[in-house]
């Protein structure tokens, strides 16, 4: 047999072993079987977040396949194929060929892999960090406010939770960040907020409020063509795991978790009424209701 044909030998027990995961991937969505309940499921938090992980799970299977499988048969396919010469025969021309091109789609697998590695690990973040937001505001409901959670505004873009209290309608941004060495001025696990910026001990940035304001806005729309009024919407960034010190106050409310409470509850005048409150959690339960 020649080179070429134990090169290209050397592809085919990944690309089978591909294939039948790829079938059964298929087989299962067809035969998926579900309870038989017609009522659509309101959206836990992280929703969004946990598809996006299981994804990229699917995703770091098939690329992990490929680097640890295909190297390996491509070595036993060259050993084969020189089982029945020398072993210090020099090496051909179409293994030199072979093993450049395999070296170089093995280097890109790996960086692929690790990317994969590193989004699916963010997704995975953001996941905790929406269970823990989500558990603290639930409690919101004893005190009267309704409750929604990865609010689907488009197909690719979702509130992570929403608040219709008293004191107002509030679209919740929440954002994972690692913590990283302190700074002469702050410490590790500080974060300042002058209104405009936030000031990490390793970095200032602005995107994740830019972020918190564009959601508020749009969830702003969705009320005012819904009930035909115009329904303010409050933005709130939330950082688990951050000590806010805030400086200056701004349009957008910057919080740990367990400040939530206070700042739109203890100290928010009322400015809804019940029937107000009921009126918009009709709106948004009925858009938020997917899950079967």
């Amino acid at each position: 047999m020649s080179p070429i044909m134990y090169v290209l030998i050397s592809f085919i027990p990944a690309g089978i072993v591909a294939a039948i995961l790829e079938i059964w991937r298929h087989l299962n969505q067809a035969n998926d079987q579900r309870l038989p309940i017609k009522d659509k499921l309101l959206r836990p938090p992280g929703e969004t977040s946990r598809r996006k992980a299981e994804h990229l799970n699917e995703k770091i299977d098939e690329v992990s396949l490929w680097v640890f499988g295909f190297p390996i048969t491509l070595m036993i396919c060259y050993l084969s194929s020189n089982s029945t010469g020398p072993l210090s025969r020099p090496i051909s021309g179409v293994w030199l060929v072979a093993f450049g091109v395999a070296a170089a789609v093995f280097g890109v697998l790996v960086w692929k892999l690790s990317s994969l590695y590193r989004t699916r690990n963010y997704w995975r973040d953001s996941f905790s960090a929406e269970r823990v937001v989500g558990e603290q505001i639930n409690q919101l409901m004893c005190d009267g406010c309704r409750v929604l959670h990865d609010f689907p505004l488009t197909d690719d873009w979702n509130i992570g939770h929403i608040i219709i209290a008293p004191s107002g309608v509030y679209a919740v941004e929440t954002r994972a960040r690692h913590k990283g060495s302190a700074s002469a001025s702050q410490q590790a696990h500080e974060v300042v907020y002058d209104g405009k910026t936030l000031e990490f001990p390793f970095q200032s940035e602005t995107a994740d409020l830019e972020q918190a304001r564009a959601q508020s806005e749009r969830l702003a729309k969705v009320l005012q063509e819904s009930l035909a009024e115009p329904i303010p919407v409050k933005p709130v960034l939330t950082l688990p795991g951050w000590y806010v010190i805030t400086r200056n106050a701004g349009d957008v409310m910057v919080l740990n978790p367990k400040m939530i409470d206070a700042a739109i509850i203890t100290h928010a005048a009322p400015v809804l009424s019940p029937e107000r409150i009921k009126q918009i959690t009709q709106v948004l339960d009925r858009k938020s209701r997917e899950l079967e």
